[in-house]
């Protein structure tokens, strides 16, 4: 099989990808776990999607006041990638995460943080 040696790519490969797949296979996996407890636990429920204020706080310590709909804004966008990762094809009538697939497939620590 033709092999890459050139040290740049190699090195772009060790210093770059591999650690960005470790950083996007570890943000799936963070993804999941806040996809299953906000409806597990019906956090809807009581992050309602409106205007009223998460007293925090961030009234007191500098950090930017949130709402209950920049709550259900964040976890909106959890739910997405997880989605685009999760996008799979269709081989006969199996259905693969051929886009997590092609970062899991690269990623060597993402799974242990």
């Amino acid at each position: 099989m033709p092999q890459i040696t050139n040290t740049q790519a190699i090195a772009f490969a060790n210093t770059r990808i591999r650690p960005f797949a470790d950083d996007l296979y570890a943000l799936y996996l963070k993804a999941k776990a806040i996809q299953r407890e906000w409806y597990s636990q019906n956090l809807g429920a009581v992050l309602p999607n409106t205007t009223d204020q998460v007293m925090d706080g961030a009234d007191t310590d500098g950090r930017p006041i949130i709402q209950g709909q920049d709550v259900n804004n964040v976890v909106n966008r959890v739910n997405e990638l997880i989605a685009w990762l999760e996008t799979g094809t269709t081989s006969g009538t199996t259905v693969t995460n051929a886009t997590l697939n092609t970062i899991a497939k690269v990623q060597v620590n993402g799974g242990n943080r």
